[in-house]
């Protein structure tokens, strides 16, 4: 995240989140595939694996109807994180987003 936009996302924190997801890359042969949400499911199960929490992320907000060109996408846009259970909280910037969802603990078969 730019300092200038780390700088807005450190005044609107009421607390911490321990889980961020700042950023994935999908290679353009696997885009709008469905890659990218499983990517984050993926994460998010890790997430409950380890112990669940908040987790933050900061999808690029992208008008509806205009095109973006992928290179520019550093984290995916903010209809792949809802489709995963985010909220949106706020937006940092012009073209950046808080989305914000927490994760249950997972306990292993073994553990119950």
């Amino acid at each position: 995240m730019a300092r200038a936009r780390r700088k807005q996302f450190d005044a609107g924190e009421m607390h911490q989140a321990p889980w961020r997801i700042t950023c994935f890359f999908v290679d353009r042969d696997y885009r709008r595939k469905g890659v990218a949400i499983q990517v984050l499911r993926g994460a998010l199960d890790l997430i409950a694996q380890a112990g669940g929490g908040e987790v933050v992320s900061f999808p690029n907000l992208v008008e509806p109807g205009k095109r973006v060109s992928a290179s520019f996408l550093h984290n995916v846009t903010p209809g792949i994180f809802e489709r995963a259970g985010f909220t949106f909280e706020r937006r940092i910037g012009k073209n950046k987003t808080v989305y914000r969802t927490t994760v249950a603990p997972r306990v292993s078969a073994r553990d119950a």
